[in-house]
């Protein structure tokens, strides 16, 4: 699709939104009838997309649990998307290079292009833009083509929702000193990540949670202020505390692609990391790198 003429990524995005309401239920099919039970004991719960600007300091995703409120910022939909965008791209490169190439994997070519999706996402953080001219493909439901994009993007979303339903869940308070909301968030995260992972018994549903949570990590990382969020633990803090969950194999495809992923959007101008014969280890060299950068 060609983006001829700029456009809101509000009128783009807010086709997504109605389906959101059930993510978090869908991400984790199993359990979604404990969800309602747990979180919402039948109660309705607000769910609201809202315009943010650098007047209204307005977080991407939040929740009120007093009011079981939960909101959402076009920005923020519209950067996971990008960021899934990018994700696809990258399953499509490293699924065409696996077991064809031989030494370190450098994707910064291959990636050129759909590096200015993340480029966008950086703009993304404090504002709402509008959709680039430069940016040929853009967010829709209706093109069959983004149905893999658009899949992940919801994946993705469902981590994200479900951290702040964790919230929810746990009555956390809104008014409290730093350190303590810094303990609040962990709960969420731990909430989350065991929410998510605990239980799954499909190989193949593990892989593709292990994908759409890499993702929602990513958006995390290229979101998070400049020195990070006083009230939040950093970013690659959080990174290391989801992941426990992921219980992946040695050799999983999902694990690769994320490490490939984190490395791509944090610091795609450097060398491509060393091969190794396991993604488990692709994973921790990757960690490694981002704790000395943000360290």
């Amino acid at each position: 699709m060609t983006a001829a003429t700029r456009i809101a990524t509000s009128v783009l995005m807010e086709p997504f939104v109605d389906q959101l309401r059930s993510v978090p239920f869908l991400l984790a099919s199993e359990k979604s009838g404990q969800l309602a039970r747990l979180v919402f004991n039948g109660q309705e719960w607000t769910f609201e997309a809202l315009k943010s600007s650098p007047a209204s300091q307005v977080q991407h995703f939040g929740s009120n649990p007093p009011k079981k409120y939960l909101w959402v910022t076009y920005a923020g939909l519209t950067s996971v998307w990008c960021v899934s965008l990018y994700a696809a791209c990258l399953i499509r490169i490293v699924s065409t290079l696996s077991g064809t190439h031989e030494g370190p994997v450098d994707l910064g070519r291959a990636l050129a292009e759909a590096q200015e999706y993340i480029e966008f996402v950086r703009k993304l953080r404090l504002n709402d833009l509008d959709w680039p001219s430069n940016l040929a493909v853009r967010p829709s439901l209706s093109d069959p083509l983004l149905a893999d994009v658009n899949n992940i993007f919801f994946g993705a979303m469902g981590l994200i929702l479900l951290h702040e339903i964790a919230h929810m869940s746990k009555r956390h308070q809104i008014h409290l000193p730093e350190n303590l909301k810094i303990g609040q968030e962990n709960e969420a995260d731990d909430f989350a990540g065991s929410w998510i992972f605990a239980d799954v018994a499909d190989p193949r549903q593990r892989e593709f949670r292990i994908l759409v949570a890499g993702i929602a990590l990513a958006w995390l990382l290229l979101m998070e202020p400049p020195g990070g969020a006083p009230e939040h633990p950093p970013a690659h803090v959080r990174v290391q505390r989801i992941s426990q969950y992921f219980g992946a194999s040695a050799d999983s495809p999902a694990l690769e692609v994320v490490s490939h992923l984190l490395k791509a959007v944090l610091f795609p101008s450097e060398q491509p990391p060393p091969s190794f014969s396991r993604s488990t280890d692709l994973f921790d060299w990757t960690i490694d790198r981002l704790r000395e950068r943000q360290l």
